[in-house]
């Protein structure tokens, strides 16, 4: 191999070297901005990631004249949940929940855990009774695993409640804050309803029931 081919050949191993630590260090970018969305506890998606894809869902379904959905929900009794048995205790059963809601994830539904043991997911595209469905779905899995919860009247086991609310977007200017807000309007109603519930809001000014039970 004369002088030429040999610097050729030294310059493309170089080039290949290089080519691989720059696929190694955008690999690790990558890792590093997909686990800085996520929640080390749940898995779960965060506050900061539901900022960007919620702009990308209300766009969608502003363009193409989709309904937004949001769905929130939270444990029941949990402060005395965690007197009981422990903030360890405590931090399985948030998991626990947050499991449950990844089985119901898709392209179009995602979770995030926005707070302490509140977690909410944002829907696009979906019917009213499809919301509705997988929230029944969500709450009957949590109660079904019986996971004991003595200081809960609702059966003494671990049950959450849920608020959600399903906006036409069509012509609409309302923003994820005011999804969140709804959704959180319909939560506190169904937790000032006695709990272990899953109530909707609705926020069209003629909607006959501003709040309506979802029937299990």
């Amino acid at each position: 191999m004369n002088e030429d081919n040999v610097m050729q050949y030294e310059s493309q191993r170089n080039a290949e070297a290089a080519t691989r630590e720059i696929t190694k260090l955008m690999r690790k970018i990558r890792d590093s901005e997909e686990k800085a969305e996520r929640d080390a506890l749940t898995g779960l998606l965060n506050r900061s990631a539901l900022v960007n894809i919620a702009e990308e869902f209300l766009r969608d379904a502003r363009n193409n004249g989709k309904k937004l959905g949001g769905i929130f929900l939270d444990i029941d009794y949990f402060k005395e949940y965690n007197d009981t048995y422990g903030h360890a205790e405590g931090d399985l059963a948030i998991k626990y929940i947050a499991d449950v809601c990844k089985g119901e994830e898709s392209s179009q539904m995602k979770f995030f855990r926005y707070g302490g043991d509140e977690l909410f997911g944002i829907v696009l595209g979906w019917e009213d009774k499809d919301l509705e469905a997988a929230a029944l779905r969500i709450s009957e899995a949590i109660r079904a695993s019986g996971i004991a919860h003595v200081k809960n009247p609702n059966g003494q086991r671990l049950t959450v409640s849920i608020g959600i609310v399903n906006v036409d977007m069509k012509g609409s200017d309302e923003t994820i804050l005011d999804i969140i807000k709804y959704t959180d309007k319909a939560l506190y109603h169904a937790k000032d309803r006695g709990k272990d519930d899953v109530f909707a809001y609705h926020n069209l000014p003629n909607a006959a029931h501003e709040y309506e039970r979802v029937e299990r």
